[in-house]
């Protein structure tokens, strides 16, 4: 079951094939435990345990898995900006003109990326410059330009809680507002209390709070109503 209701999946992570297969399992795998940690609740993951990327076609259960996906994980990398199966998948995903507003919920993005090793010339900068992104190496002087942090290191831990937070409050936005809430009529004692209350599920952004209407004489227009019985005889 996933998180996010409606969805078949809340997470659906975007890599090249090509890249470390050891380092793509590893995020993975701290991403799902950092999320549901911070959710409070299992979330679900779609994963190529089919292997369908090394494929030779564009794979229909591929593009279903992408279509269905609350969130979308690009994993950038040379490889990742160089393969045709990750260019589908956001085609997929974002549409053949890549507009994000198609995949924007309130003030949020569907899609989020994170950075395993820099472009030539640091032009993953320039890939939907208007999105933040969290990178997993620094920069260092001389030919080698960069440094990919190990594994399990302080650097690691500290950019993958970051990429966790941000999956764990779009998810929970999607949650909130897709789930309906209903805010039942109140007695007259407890009126301030139920607008404070509809206000914060407002502020927390449950996308729709059902308030049913006040009938202050309901109760006692229902006490008055006559009852007519039907009496066998």
């Amino acid at each position: 079951m996933t998180y996010v209701p409606g969805f078949s999946n809340d997470v659906f992570l975007s890599y090249a094939h090509g890249d470390d297969r050891a380092w793509i399992q590893a995020f993975e795998q701290a991403l799902l435990r950092a999320v549901q940690e911070r959710l409070g609740h299992e979330i679900r993951v779609w994963q190529d345990v089919k292997r369908l990327r090394v494929g030779n076609d564009w794979q229909a259960e591929i593009a279903e898995g992408v279509s269905t996906t609350a969130a979308f994980v690009a994993v950038l990398s040379p490889s990742y900006q160089n393969s045709d199966w990750c260019t589908r998948e956001l085609n997929c995903f974002l549409g053949p003109e890549g507009q994000l507003d198609k995949v924007k919920i309130g003030d949020l993005y569907r899609f989020l990326k994170v950075v395993k090793i820099p472009y030539e010339n640091n032009d993953h900068e320039g890939f939907y410059r208007n999105l933040q992104h969290v990178q997993f190496f620094r920069k260092v002087d001389g030919p080698q330009e960069f440094g990919e942090f190990p594994l399990n290191s302080d650097a690691f831990i500290s950019c993958l809680q970051e990429t966790a937070a941000s999956v764990a409050a779009l998810l929970r936005t999607m949650r909130r507002r897709l789930q309906m809430v209903f805010a039942a009529s109140p007695a007259d004692d407890v009126l301030d209390a139920w607008n404070r209350v509809r206000k914060q599920l407002h502020d927390d952004r449950y996308g729709k709070v059902a308030a049913q209407a006040r009938y202050r004489d309901f109760a006692r227009r229902l006490l008055h109503t006559p009852v007519m019985a039907a009496v066998a005889s």
